[in-house]
């Protein structure tokens, strides 16, 4: 039996276009978080793509057991019924063409998850889009700095005005003097704010400029984040030993 899926061709525009299934994949992340990358080609461009399937409202009629792992890797295998008939389509899968590169440990999850975005911005060659996330990366760091700042300092007669608490360039310099941010770094707090304005507002960022951004994100991200719970946990670490001996 030939499997296919319905869907519109991104290539020919082909609206509804039927999709011939050649193989499918299967990939889990825990016993519950399924789904199968189908590798299809449209029948009327014979243009290839590769589909994000989820489990569909028929999906247990497909088989005759309930434990996840003995479910089929390859649904073609099935010879009884169409694949879409018990599967939906969930999303596009759009391949890197570089290697992505993984956000530094410890960094906050509102925080890693834009650093991820920009880095997958950047594994498909699109550096204005890259830039203007590293840019919000630095944005969200600072704003998070701050806070922390206000709590640890709330009858401080030093405060951030208005322009230090709303501007990016004015945090980071308030950031800075109070220790919030280490000086050395700040060449290249306001390396990835340039860098990243000229992606939001001119439009004019290339692969160089985004690596630069990517550099000069990931160096701040391990130093505001990484290396002091690395320093922590090295700590920890010696407690333990000397509670033990």
């Amino acid at each position: 039996m030939k499997h296919f899926l319905v869907y519109n061709c991104n290539f020919c525009g082909s609206k509804n276009i039927r999709f011939d299934v050649l193989a499918t994949t299967k990939h889990k992340s825990n016993y519950s978080n399924v789904h199968w990358e189908a590798f299809s080609q449209c029948s009327h461009c014979k243009r290839g793509c590769v589909f994000i399937l989820e489990k569909g409202n028929n999906f247990r009629s497909l088989f005759d057991h309930d434990y996840i792992d003995s479910y089929d890797i390859n649904l073609c295998n099935n010879t009884k019924t169409n694949i879409s008939d018990h599967f939906k389509i969930s999303k596009i899968l759009i391949a890197p063409t570089k290697e992505q590169i993984i956000c530094p440990s410890y960094v906050p999850d509102n925080v890693k998850n834009i650093f991820d975005e920009a880095t997958k911005c950047l594994s498909i060659n699109c550096f204005i889009a890259s830039g203007s996330m590293f840019r919000l990366c630095l944005d969200l760091v600072t704003k998070d700095l701050l806070e922390k700042w206000l709590e640890e300092n709330t009858i401080s007669e030093v405060q951030p005005n208005k322009e230090q608490r709303n501007k990016l360039a004015n945090r980071i310099d308030f950031l800075i003097n109070q220790d919030k941010i280490p000086k050395r770094l700040k060449e290249l707090a306001h390396c990835i704010r340039h860098d990243g304005n000229d992606s939001a507002h001119d439009g004019n960022t290339g692969e160089d400029e985004a690596l630069d951004c990517l550099d000069f994100t990931e160096a701040l991200l391990t130093e505001i984040y990484t290396l002091p719970e690395q320093i922590n946990e090295a700590n920890r670490r010696r407690l333990e030993r000397r509670a033990k001996s």
